[in-house]
């Protein structure tokens, strides 16, 4: 329910009274979505002496610092729904590292089996690239016989072939380098939700009289809340 305002605080209000409460209602619609286990605000427990409110408005604060003292039952309940949020959190991003490191694991197996011959290709592939070199170098330097141009034009045909199958199985290595990378992220941020996991209970399902205890307590905050805001 959304609180009402007014222009003005009532005739006659403490002034020191209306910027207590101001500070208050402003500082738990900061709180509430955020932290609310975090609640009350300081303010709540250190109320002003000497400072008058109107018999609506001290009911609205003792409330308010009721319903979040610590131990108390919406507090009590409420910390129990923060930790089944959390599991949920965490559990979903362990899924989440699961999925992805079974996604990647099919493509390295198939690239691991296919690693030791790209490396012997790789290898006769730049051992073929240098002798080739070499030959073409040494026709240049012995001035070309005949058949030169002829020579030279294959050779060069067959260094770049070479060259694309040089630059085939390097890809090939890269995909499986990365996809190695892509697996020891995923483990790690498994064995990080795991952790975490260990450090959650495990808290049993809300019950009726829980969920029925937490309506009633965002019922009481809603009208204290309300309360003061009119006042101030």
């Amino acid at each position: 329910m959304a609180a009402t305002t007014q222009d003005h605080p009532p005739a006659g209000a403490d002034p020191a009274a209306v910027a207590y409460v101001r500070c208050v209602t402003e500082l738990s619609a900061c709180s509430v979505g955020r932290n609310t286990d975090r609640l009350p605000p300081p303010q709540l427990r250190r109320r002003p002496r000497g400072v008058a409110f109107p018999a609506a408005v001290t009911a609205a604060l003792d409330d308010l610092k009721e319903l979040f003292s610590e131990g108390s039952a919406p507090m009590a309940v409420y910390a129990r729904y923060k930790a089944r949020r959390e599991r949920a959190e965490h559990e979903g991003r362990l899924h989440d590292a699961v999925s992805l490191r079974l996604s990647v694991v099919g493509r390295i197996r198939d690239l691991a089996l296919e690693s030791v011959a790209a490396r012997r290709g790789l290898e006769e592939a730049r051992y073929f690239v240098r002798r080739t070199l070499r030959l073409l170098r040494r026709d240049a330097a012995e001035g070309g016989r005949d058949d030169g141009g002829a020579d030279a034009e294959a050779a060069s045909g067959r260094v770049v072939s070479l060259v694309e199958l040089l630059c085939h199985f390097q890809g090939r290595e890269a995909a499986l380098v990365a996809a190695l990378e892509a697996v020891d992220a995923a483990e790690a941020a498994e064995l990080s939700e795991k952790a975490a996991l260990e450090d959650i209970p495990e808290v049993p399902r809300a019950t009726e009289e829980e969920d029925q205890l937490m309506l009633e307590a965002a019922g009481r905050f809603s009208h204290d809340v309300d309360v003061l805001v009119k006042f101030t």
